[in-house]
């Protein structure tokens, strides 16, 4: 019976990842390239201006719509829809230059002799009229570019005019129904902007690992991406969690401590200044396993069942030669929760530590692991008791090689299938006990 009933929640799983593949997710970021005025994406065969040619910016427009999608199936919060007005409270929007690196407005009236903001306020004419501004519903704009950078790249957040008086109204292009009353991070959409004054090597091609010696566009698109949805920022969704150079947002902390068995208290950061994930933590690197869901791009990374360094650190640390790919990971995630964006999840397969969607030897080295001892899923929990034990053996076990076709299935490692075996004797004297 308890075999019968965990294969029927291993197969409603499947079902529901075979359906989430098939969704759309609330949230839809729009890639706009009106402020590459310095040609880093355009593939117009006709221009010379193109510093990669157009291949290569054929494959960083693709590279950065695969980052984009990765970060549109994972985030499902719903985005109002917004329609920016020439009026004193939602006339503006405001960010980075992809192009330049200055500030920009963006303003929704005809021209600066209609624009309300200058002709009330006394403000300084914007940098564009666009003589109205719409964003659909979940549509979510990033604005791309490049630029000569000191480092490979920088992303951030949009900000916008009279911001502090309107994040009370959940129709609010800065609001849009977003942690309403609360927040401070703008969800209209963000700008990033790439090196390219020749200094960094870029690797475009996102279906391919980049070799040693150059940068891989996608983890650097990832990751940029990440500040601009409000990962490592000074807005106050982020904010909030950081106490001195530490985070303590239990969602990216709890990630920690499942994915590395530990129970520290905290997920320290670069400085109180620096707010990424902190690279060297006690001595040595901290990691986290590359999420799960929403299709990752494991082409030259760790792989699902490694740990992985952070994508949010300041530096990647690859290993060289094989792995040049930085993934989101859970504490990544994590940290997007924290802040207060709705994350995608489905059932997990009772017995997949590793959220791969199949029950084999990796999810049984794992129970191995930390048989005994105090852990979540990834440890091998698989009845949320707290404590992996037989328990979690016997569902192991009912659910062995779900989701691994006989043919395709590795032998059981020496050493594992009498452990197993002990573990089910021990459940097995324990159920004649009572």
């Amino acid at each position: 019976m308890l075999r019968n009933s965990i294969r029927l929640v291993a197969m409603f799983a499947v079902v529901a990842l075979l359906m989430c593949g098939q969704c759309v997710w609330a949230i839809q970021i729009t890639i706009d390239y009106r402020y590459d005025i310095n040609h880093f994406f355009d593939t117009n065969p006709d221009t010379t201006l193109n510093p990669q040619g157009v291949l290569g910016a054929q494959q960083a427009r693709e590279a950065l719509t695969a980052a984009a999608a990765r970060y549109s199936a994972i985030i499902t919060s719903p985005l109002a829809p917004v329609a920016l007005v020439d009026d004193w409270t939602d006339a503006r929007i405001e960010f980075v230059h992809p192009g330049t690196g200055a500030s920009f407005e963006v303003s929704a009236a005809g021209s600066a002799e209609t624009d309300i903001v200058v002709l009330q306020g006394g403000a300084a004419p914007a940098d564009e009229y666009r003589n109205g501004f719409s964003l659909d519903a979940d549509q979510w704009l990033l604005y791309a570019g490049a630029r000569s950078l000191a480092n490979v790249a920088t992303g951030g957040t949009g900000a916008g005019t009279n911001w502090i008086d309107v994040f009370d109204d959940p129709n609010s292009h800065l609001n849009r129904g977003f942690n309403v009353g609360f927040g401070s991070l703008p969800v209209w959409g963000g700008e990033v902007s790439f090196d390219s004054d020749g200094s960094t090597q870029w690797h475009f091609d996102h279906t391919t690992a980049a070799p040693y010696d150059k940068v891989d566009f996608y983890s650097i698109a990832l990751h940029e991406l990440g500040h601009t949805l409000g990962l490592s920022t000074n807005w106050r969704d982020f904010k909030q969690y950081v106490v001195d150079s530490s985070f303590t947002g239990e969602h990216a902390l709890g990630m920690l401590n499942r994915d590395n068995g530990t129970s520290v208290t905290t997920v320290p950061l670069e400085s109180t200044t620096n707010l990424h994930w902190n690279d060297n933590w006690d001595g040595g690197s901290y990691q986290s396993y590359i999420f799960g869901l929403a299709d990752p791009n494991l082409v030259g990374t760790v792989g699902i069942d490694a740990l992985q360094d952070l994508l949010m650190e300041p530096i990647a640390d690859f290993v060289f030669p094989t792995v040049r790919r930085i993934e989101l990971t859970n504490v990544d995630v994590g940290g997007l929760e924290d802040v207060g964006w709705e994350i995608v999840s489905v059932p997990r397969i009772p017995g997949d530590t590793n959220l791969d969607n199949k029950v084999d030897e990796t999810d049984a080295r794992s129970l191995a692991t930390y048989w005994g001892q105090s852990g979540g899923w990834a440890q091998g929990d698989f009845n949320n008791d707290t404590v992996i034990n037989a328990l979690d053996a016997a569902i192991l076990a009912a659910n062995w090689h779900y989701g691994v076709t006989e043919s395709a299935a590795p032998a059981p490692e020496p050493g594992f299938a009498p452990l197993l075996v002990a573990l089910l004797l021990g459940l097995g004297a324990r159920r004649r006990v009572r």
